[in-house]
């Protein structure tokens, strides 16, 4: 007896689902690559992508002193031109522990950091990665 195709289709959803929730829930593989001034660097490298001409990856700052908000360590997305040479910031999640543990503080995107920049009230974003640049290049 053939199975009806409607259960079928269900069948082919659900592992296709459950495939795609494993590849987006992969545990985070934190390598150190530098220290600036208070802060450990990290670049987790489960998340390296390369769209084209380019490297996507997520960081991660793990800081000696509790931040303005609450938070010890910052998790940020960046996307790293490789003909530019340019960091380009996406996203960061602040979390109230070391290495992205604990509570969750604060999520910021690249959307409303363009309008953050335009009030001088907020001041410049430092970029510890900056100084790591050559980790992103070296992944081009």
């Amino acid at each position: 007896m053939m199975p009806h195709p409607a259960s079928a289709m269900r069948r082919v959803i659900a592992a296709t689902l459950l495939a795609l929730a494993g590849s987006a829930m992969a545990r985070p593989n934190w390598l150190l690559i530098g220290s600036d001034g208070g802060v450990d660097l990290y670049i987790d490298e489960a998340s390296i992508e390369r769209p084209a001409g380019h490297v996507k990856a997520w960081t991660m700052l793990s800081f000696d002193k509790r931040q303005k908000g609450g938070s010890l360590s910052e998790q940020r997305l960046f996307l790293f031109s490789c003909k530019d040479q340019m960091l380009e910031w996406q996203q960061s999640i602040h979390y109230a522990e070391p290495l992205g543990e604990g509570e969750f503080v604060q999520a910021r995107s690249r959307l409303r950091a363009v309008a953050a920049e335009r009030d001088a009230s907020h001041g410049a974003a430092v970029l510890p990665e900056a100084n790591f640049l050559h980790i992103f290049n070296s992944l081009c």
